[in-house]
């Protein structure tokens, strides 16, 4: 579900696109990443950034309304 989010901003998606790489680890890059990183922050959402990737890490406590959560503050950011 971030994958294909992500696949509708205006991000380079890092991570391998295909279904059989897909990961709990999803990277992308962005010329503006300090500041996305910055916003998500604020609304408490926790990723990494370094070098201009934000690395997202989703795990089986994360619920869907946390993905959507995410894609919706990083959506409003760019």
């Amino acid at each position: 579900a971030v994958v294909a989010g992500l696949r509708k901003l205006p991000v380079e998606l890092i991570t391998p696109d295909h279904d059989e790489s897909l990961a709990g680890i999803v990277a992308f890059r962005h010329p503006d990443a300090d500041r996305l990183h910055r916003a998500l922050h604020e609304e408490n959402i926790h990723v990494m950034c370094q070098a201009g990737r934000v690395r997202i890490a989703i795990h089986g406590y994360n619920t869907v309304h946390d993905v959507e959560g995410l894609l919706a503050t990083l959506s409003g950011a760019l």
